[in-house]
């Protein structure tokens, strides 16, 4: 909590998020190539990141975030202003 610089609500949030009834979804499982850049990603932005493959070469990288103040910082940590 203290590394990602996380506030309470967005503790509260996140907490909420992770107990809410998903449904039953197949899980695709990464390649560990993939498992660790999307833990690398996780670690840098300080907030969730998910990488979904489809087919071969093709996916989609998703990040997540929990607060106007939270997407700033995922923003200024590529240099880009909102």
């Amino acid at each position: 909590i203290v590394n990602y610089k996380l506030t309470t609500r967005d503790v509260k949030e996140r907490v909420q998020a992770a107990k809410a009834p998903r449904g039953a979804a197949p899980v695709a499982v990464l390649p560990p190539e993939l498992k660790m850049i999307q833990e690398r990603l996780s670690a840098e932005l300080g907030t969730p990141v998910s990488i979904h493959k489809k087919g071969e070469e093709a996916g989609k990288i998703e990040i997540s975030f929990y607060s106007k103040e939270e997407l700033q910082n995922i923003l200024n940590k590529f240099g880009t202003e909102a």
